[in-house]
């Protein structure tokens, strides 16, 4: 009683032992003198009440931490929105900025590239003629530049094929079977994720691991497998080489960048560094861009 309802079932349970003990003695005198039972009866009671406070402390400081633990879960799911929410905005202005550069930049090196042609063929002396060469060089490289730029921010090549061709296009570029590398890539999603970020996000997580193992690993076989169960997407690339290390210095979008991505998208992240390095990748269908839309 005093573990059910505290202090005040303490001193209940007191009162009611107390009455029966009373009327056992009064049936068959089990204790010698008033005394004796008046000892026994108080010892009682303050037990029971003194195992009822402190089951009374233990059922509130429960309560108080259920309480915090909830209010922690409460915030620590609106971090990750909000993170989550964040990676969508970044992605957005990306595909913007990709998108204006582009269609803006893009047609005005073109029109700079015709008019410094028409410069050379017009040109009546050698003078003219070497700086209409030397603005459609400056026009090519800046051309260039304007190429790398937008792979960095968004590779072309998913606006225009499924994130399946896509990788496999990838993994081609690569040229591992020239290389004596076999690479093995299993696509098993059931449907095309809905999230243009979740795509963007495999598929630099893929270029960055396997331009690491290319570069570090000394592989001979690499496996890739993209599956799908329920709301889960799982990536899992193997290698049998020396290994890598996600920490590492690297270029481009960084494993560390993508890490914290998988993170903020409320995915999780493994690395495995046994015969050779498996990294797995876990990440969810329902991100707040799908529920959004």
């Amino acid at each position: 009683m005093a573990y059910r309802y505290g202090w005040q079932g303490g001193v209940l349970s007191a009162l009611l032992g107390s009455l029966m003990i009373t009327f056992a003695r009064q049936v068959n005198g089990a204790f010698a003198d008033l005394h004796e039972l008046e000892m026994f009866l108080t010892t009682q009671a303050l037990i029971g009440i003194g195992l009822g406070i402190a089951i009374s402390r233990q059922q509130q400081l429960a309560n108080n931490l259920r309480h915090y633990q909830l209010r922690l879960e409460q915030e620590l799911q609106a971090r990750r929105a909000l993170m989550e929410q964040l990676v969508h905005t970044e992605e957005d202005v990306k595909k913007a900025i990709a998108r204006e550069l582009h269609d803006e930049i893009g047609q005005n090196i073109t029109a700079i590239q015709i008019q410094s042609m028409l410069v050379k063929r017009s040109a009546d002396n050698d003078k003219t003629r070497q700086s209409g060469e030397q603005i459609e060089r400056l026009a090519q490289q800046i051309h260039q530049s304007t190429r790398q730029l937008l792979r960095q921010l968004r590779p072309p090549i998913l606006e225009e094929m499924s994130l399946e061709k896509a990788l496999h296009h990838l993994i081609d570029e690569f040229s591992f079977h020239e290389n004596g590398i076999h690479c093995h890539f299993h696509y098993a999603l059931e449907t095309e994720p809905e999230s243009d970020t979740i795509i963007f996000t495999l598929y630099r997580l893929v270029q960055e691991l396997l331009n690491n193992i290319s570069k570090h690993a000394n592989a001979s076989e690499i496996h890739i497998s993209l599956t799908q169960h329920q709301a889960q997407l799982r990536l899992v690339v193997h290698d049998n080489g020396i290994g890598i290390l996600p920490t590492q210095p690297n270029n481009g979008f960084g494993l560390r960048g993508i890490e914290e991505r998988i993170c903020a998208l409320g995915g999780e992240w493994e690395v495995i560094s046994q015969l050779g390095t498996k990294i797995i990748v876990n990440l969810p269908t329902n991100s707040i861009e799908k529920r959004e839309n």
